[in-house]
């Protein structure tokens, strides 16, 4: 297991809906690091501990992170493959479904979200020059 980069993200930003400090930083991985931060990186929503809500059902948090996948196109690139980033981020901006007491997404929203993210990928990947194969391997594996 590959130790996380954790990055904070403040109540205040989420409640600005200010993804720039962490576009910022994210970009800033691209020169020459791109490798060393392949999907290490856990975000930390900080702010909400007293919230008895789950971060999903909090909107102006699904508000931040659905900008941020948007913005972001190697979102997947960065995000760590073991700490349930992946289906995290994938119930912040799509609408949750309760089965059998556990939380997940539709079938058909799993696959818009991983064809969306995937499309992201290969774009980031492209424009940087690297290979989407280790990090699409890797969130294939979360889903089998």
């Amino acid at each position: 297991m590959k130790d996380p980069v954790v990055i904070e993200i403040t109540r205040a930003n989420i409640e600005l809906t200010n993804t720039q400090p962490v576009e910022e930083l994210l970009d800033s991985f691209t020169s020459g690091n791109l490798e060393l931060f392949r999907n290490r990186i856990v975000f930390a929503v900080l702010g909400y501990d007293d919230d008895e809500r789950e971060l999903y059902e909090i909107q102006e948090v699904r508000r931040y992170f659905i900008k941020l996948f948007s913005e972001i196109d190697g979102l997947f690139y960065w995000i760590h493959t073991d700490y349930n980033m992946v289906q995290l981020i994938g119930l912040l901006l799509y609408r949750p479904v309760y089965v059998e007491g556990q939380v997940t997404l539709s079938t058909e929203d799993w696959q818009s979200y991983l064809m969306w993210g995937y499309m992201k990928l290969n774009k980031f990947c492209s424009e940087n020059g690297v290979s989407p194969e280790p990090t699409s391997t890797e969130i294939g594996n979360i889903f089998r």
